[in-house]
């Protein structure tokens, strides 16, 4: 069992010890934690140590020391590991930098040469609507900030519009108008654009129309009926005046049907007799829009 241990101290040892020539070069501070691992184990050097102290190691301090050790190998070389990565990482991003802006300057030289051929191509993809098209052609050259280039920037507006177009519904006339029209801003010569957004503002002035004229009518409807019980105004006078007793006529309810041109009006109503009982009694009318009493029904 002796031989056993001292074989295995002398394994963990060495293999320590070559762990620790192996990131010397990467890590020496995580190295000397190796190679002090190393020592634990290797037999020579603990008798060297007791020889100078006079005290050997006991298992457990053994077990202690070489964990401490290992932790501060483990901090040590993460650390150098971070670094490296964040070196790499830094390489990278230079490396990528220097290739955009020799890209950027072959595309500058490029447009130089070749301008009035670029735009005539990004206005000819414009004008037959292939926006994604016209898009990655201006950002590629958009490096030269050139001014006739910066006038064409409007295309990724009008690509995104044409995009949100496609998700609206017809019957949203209002959206519909507000995205024609910032296209119509963006492209004045469109005649297509221009003709949907005739459209649409057609549509939205029909119905101002449709509704105002709703409102008006209802507003000239409520007119002919009081506020208070909602009897016919007109209605109500007629009633009195073929009653015996005007003074004693008490409205009962008033209800109507809409026919559009004209309205039906039913009124219930109590008064007294020629022999002044009170009785109830209803008059049907056919009335005007304008709350005339065009005729009445039995």
């Amino acid at each position: 069992m002796k031989l056993f241990f001292l074989v295995l101290n002398w394994i963990a040892g060495i293999f320590f010890a070559l762990f620790g020539l192996s990131v010397t070069f990467s890590s020496f501070v995580s190295a000397l934690f190796l190679f002090s691992i190393s020592l634990v184990f290797l037999p020579p050097a603990r008798k060297l140590i007791h020889s100078k102290t006079g005290r050997a190691l006991k298992p457990v301090e053994k077990s202690v020391l070489v964990f401490m050790l290992f932790i501060g190998f483990g901090v040590f070389i993460s650390a150098e590991i971070e670094k490296d990565e964040k070196e790499k990482l830094e390489q990278i991003a230079i490396e990528q930098a220097e290739e955009a802006a020799r890209i950027k300057a072959l595309n500058i030289k490029y447009f130089t040469n070749n301008k009035n051929e670029i735009i005539a191509k990004i206005n000819k993809l414009v004008e037959t609507e292939k926006y994604s098209s016209a898009v990655d052609l201006i950002n590629k050259y958009v490096s030269t900030n050139d001014p006739d280039l910066n006038k064409l920037k409007t295309v990724p507006r009008t690509e995104q519009l044409i995009k949100e177009l496609k998700g609206v519904k017809k019957a949203n006339v209002n959206l519909n108008q507000a995205l024609y029209e910032e296209l119509v801003s963006l492209n004045p010569t469109n005649k297509t654009y221009k003709k949907k957004l005739a459209y649409y503002n057609k549509k939205i002035a029909a119905k101002a129309k449709a509704t105002r004229l709703a409102a008006e009518r209802k507003k000239k409807i409520d007119a002919q009926f009081s506020g208070w019980d909602g009897s016919h105004i007109n209605l109500t006078k007629l009633i009195k005046e073929s009653m015996n007793d005007p003074d004693s006529y008490d409205h009962v309810e008033t209800v109507y049907w809409d026919q559009k041109n004209h309205l039906i009006v039913s009124t219930t109503f109590r008064g007294k007799n020629a022999f002044g009982a009170v009785v109830k009694d209803y008059i049907k009318a056919k009335v005007s829009l304008d709350g005339v009493i065009l005729k009445t029904f039995e």
